[in-house]
């Protein structure tokens, strides 16, 4: 994934813009560099479009991120991952310097990004001085295990893969079984046309 092409905001693009998606595409484009046919930059105009509403933006310090991932499970047992921390802290400075402090009375949404298990050994760093050695294993177990997609059976199951170089090539290997389980259960359908 190309993280300079952030494919996950062409959703948030496509809502903010009143679901244009000509436009939408220009920016995509944009972001990969092959922008055709428009006679404007259409990144001047997300820029303009989320200052408006959107009228702050923070960055922090990776201390900063530990110390907000280790907050969050010390004190609403809560795993994040570093990019969600980053989110956490800002929404905590924004409402802290508007009004003091927090308050239940106004929430505070903030956009949770990826899964704790995608960086691990950054959980345990912030995480391993609040977690008691008994329960380590549990804790590894329940945020820093990667988890698969159930599937679209009466039953609900989810495939859980080992942490480590290994998860890669297992996760892929779930896949190419579904594809093919997909794949032979359509072949065995003789209901639905052939392509």
């Amino acid at each position: 994934m190309d993280i300079q092409a952030p494919y996950n905001m062409e959703r948030f693009f496509w809502l903010i813009f009143d679901q244009n998606t000509d436009f939408v595409k220009s920016v995509m484009e944009s972001f990969e560099g092959k922008q055709r046919g428009y006679h404007f930059d259409p990144l001047i105009h997300v820029k303009t479009r989320f200052q408006s509403i959107i009228p702050k933006c923070y960055m922090t310090s990776d201390e900063n991120i530990l110390a907000t991932i280790k907050y969050f499970y010390h004190n609403y047992d809560y795993v994040c991952c570093p990019h969600s921390a980053c989110a956490l802290y800002a929404g905590y400075e924004y409402f802290t310097l508007q009004h003091g402090k927090l308050s239940e009375d106004v929430p505070v949404i903030c956009i949770a990004t990826a899964h704790p298990s995608k960086f691990s050994e950054i959980v345990m760093q912030a995480c391993s001085s609040v977690i008691e050695p008994e329960d380590l294993s549990n804790f590894k177990k329940q945020w820093l295990t990667h988890k698969a997609l159930p599937q679209d059976t009466d039953k609900e199951y989810f495939h859980v893969l080992p942490n480590g170089p290994q998860w890669e090539q297992d996760w892929e290997d779930i896949l190419k079984k579904d594809i093919q389980k997909v794949n032979q259960n359509y072949a065995n359908d003789s209901t639905k046309s052939k392509l």
